[in-house]
């Protein structure tokens, strides 16, 4: 026997794969989808544009069929480059003394916004209720920015470790979670 596999790596072909299926053959685990939406949106609450980064990188290199959606334009060259550089510079910032808490009302919102996105957009891929991908995200984001700043301010004036390093590991698992996330949707 002789098996062939092909692995389509350009966004045009991936999403004619993905067009030759039909909707109720995506084949995916809701209670990983569930956990993924919820846990884009606890991304989206330590940085609040990892998520949603990653998440347009997904739809744009075709791990997320997001076209004929609404949420198309989140696979657009201009919004993927636009909020991966919003996003390295989050990273970056986040590192500054004069930077808002993330439980700010303005902060907060903004994480309320990409985590609900980042969460839709995994929902909508699997053909699945956008409402709720969308609360579970914005859930999510809300859960993340007051755990991940509750236990950021314990490390580092409680314990006593510095602020640097634990906003590096922060940020490692914010990324690293959200790439695997994404990357094993289906």
């Amino acid at each position: 026997m002789n098996f062939r596999l092909t692995l389509a790596v350009d966004p045009e072909s991936q999403r004619a794969y993905r067009a030759s299926m039909s909707s109720t053959s995506v084949n995916v685990n809701r209670v990983f989808l569930f956990f993924a939406g919820f846990a884009l949106g606890v991304i989206s609450g330590l940085r609040s544009m990892t998520a949603l980064a990653v998440v347009a990188w997904g739809a744009r290199i075709g791990w997320l069929d997001l076209q004929s959606t609404w949420l198309a334009f989140l696979s657009r060259v201009w919004f993927v480059y636009t909020i991966t550089a919003l996003a390295v510079g989050e990273l970056i910032a986040d590192k500054l003394p004069s930077i808002p808490d993330r439980t700010s009302p303005a902060p907060l919102f903004f994480r309320f916004i990409t985590g609900g996105l980042a969460g839709a957009a995994v929902f909508v891929s699997a053909h699945q209720p956008l409402a709720l991908g969308l609360f579970l995200g914005v859930l999510g984001a809300l859960a993340g920015a007051f755990e991940g700043h509750r236990l950021r301010r314990r490390l580092t004036k409680e314990r006593g470790f510095p602020d640097f390093p634990i906003a590096l590991i922060e940020d490692i698992a914010a990324v690293g979670g959200a790439l695997l996330l994404v990357s094993h949707l289906y």
